[in-house]
């Protein structure tokens, strides 16, 4: 059975398009889901569905409206799905207000998780008889999809236990917001566990987790191997040899985790690291882009988490991240607050791709940042300033000579002639000192913030 509608099939409005050219396989999301998706007909995402899901799946609460039609159900039926442990009991519970919702719900998620061999989704509603549901939850359910009454009633009497639920939704939200559902709904809410989503569970490839003290990274290296959880160790003190064997086995795909202090911050290369973790936070922004960016290279996807205390810790982090300046809009995590908006119009959220001029703006930013001049005259040896032409000037420069050289025989011979017409005592060479090349390479960094 098919349950996707097909964008491509008569005319649709413009607000079920998406302009992305994203499939769910770009998604990240668990190869069963993804094949269930497929054979349920499901192959690019509504616009609710590019926004909601990867949110979800990070473990944000989410508050989602959208027209009628366009895929909320298997927005959270998705999330719901990325969350289950076949191996656990109860870990979802999903409210609705009417009986004909609830059994639509389970038949989606029946649906789009028809790959989880075992996975068990169950209607519980009143009017219908309370043993008929108690018989229900004798054997072992992942999704419980009801009505607040019901389900309350069954909580009560110890027939459902919520110990390992994570994740809790409301469809048609409004509806249950009446008074009617209140008193049931806060009381299910009370009843879950007071953290519904947590990171506690990631797949990767290679992790990096950064400390900003050599002392911790050791401290963190003994606790993870007592953890059962091998990992490497990267910090200065360590041997030469010790630190070159730690680059390799990450690098040659050896080891999943490595611990780290900034020394792999800048210039390593793993293109199997797809998690960063800041178990510290770095002391600024440029160190923070360096760490991050050592997950998704050369296009792929990754994710970095930094973990925060409360207070200070958060407040820093916060004014860390403010000073990017990033071209689209944060909250706070524990108050919600907007910030990082002072690049972009009030009305823009994040990069318009449709909008270069915007775009312009934000690059021709970053290159004014940029002194390349500086660094030329630093490089430099005999002291004199020279012009520096720009990357754009350089690139028109590069056209068809007028007698272009189509054979390497003419090739040579043109050689000939300008060793002929040259006067090679006329020619100077000058060296760099040897402090300027030693100091290259972290100038470039200062001045550039690339690696």
């Amino acid at each position: 059975m098919v349950l996707a509608h097909d964008i491509n099939e008569g005319h649709r409005t413009q607000d079920v398009r998406i302009s992305q050219d994203i499939t769910f396989d770009s998604m990240l999301l668990r190869t069963r889901t993804l094949q269930g998706l497929n054979d349920s007909g499901f192959h690019r995402p509504s616009p609710i569905q590019l926004h909601g899901i990867p949110l979800g799946k990070c473990g944000f609460d989410l508050l989602l409206e959208a027209k009628s039609g366009t895929g909320k159900t298997a927005v959270f039926s998705v999330i719901a799905l990325e969350k289950i442990d076949i191996n656990k009991g109860l870990q979802v519970v999903i409210l609705a207000p009417t009986r004909e919702i609830a059994m639509q719900i389970h038949d989606v998620i029946k649906q789009i998780g028809v790959r989880y061999e075992g996975l068990c989704v169950e209607v519980v509603m009143g009017g219908l008889p309370v043993l008929d549901d108690v018989e229900k939850f004798k054997k072992i359910v992942h999704i419980a999809v009801g009505s607040p009454g019901r389900l309350k009633h069954l909580i009560q009497d110890k027939y459902i236990v919520t110990t390992s639920v994570r994740l809790l939704v409301l469809d048609e939200a409004d509806k249950l917001m009446e008074k009617s559902f209140e008193a049931d709904i806060k009381y299910i809410h009370s009843v879950l566990p007071q953290q519904k989503q947590i990171l506690s569970n990631r797949q990767f490839k290679q992790c990096l987790i950064f400390c900003n003290y050599q002392a911790r990274v050791v401290e963190l290296h003994k606790m993870l191997n007592k953890e059962k959880w091998p990992a490497g160790q990267l910090y200065g003190q360590q041997q030469q040899i010790e630190r070159l064997d730690a680059l390799k086995i990450l690098q040659e795909y050896k080891c999943r985790l490595l611990i780290a202090t900034d020394l792999a911050a800048r210039g390593i290369d793993a293109s199997n690291v797809d998690l960063v973790i800041n178990f510290e936070t770095p002391c600024n922004w440029e160190t923070y882009l360096h760490r991050i960016g050592r997950a998704g290279r050369f296009g792929s996807y990754g994710l970095a988490i930094t973990i925060l205390s409360e207070g200070a810790e958060h407040n820093n982090f916060k004014s860390l991240i403010e000073s990017l300046k990033l071209p689209f809009l944060l909250k706070d995590f524990w108050s919600s607050t907007p910030f990082c908006i002072k690049t972009v119009p009030e009305q823009c959220d994040t990069p318009d791709t449709d909008n270069p001029d915007l775009n312009n703006k934000i690059v021709s930013k970053a290159i004014e940042d940029v002194k390349y001049t500086k660094l030329w005259e630093t490089l430099n040896s005999n002291g004199k300033s020279t012009e520096v032409e720009s990357f754009g000037n350089l690139c028109e420069s590069f056209t068809e000579p007028d007698n272009k050289i189509d054979l390497f025989n003419d090739l040579i011979q043109s050689f000939k002639q300008n060793e002929v017409n040259t006067d090679s005592e006329s020619v100077n060479f000058t060296a760099i000192e040897s402090f300027k090349i030693a100091r290259q390479k972290s100038l470039y960094t200062r001045i550039t913030g690339k690696d």
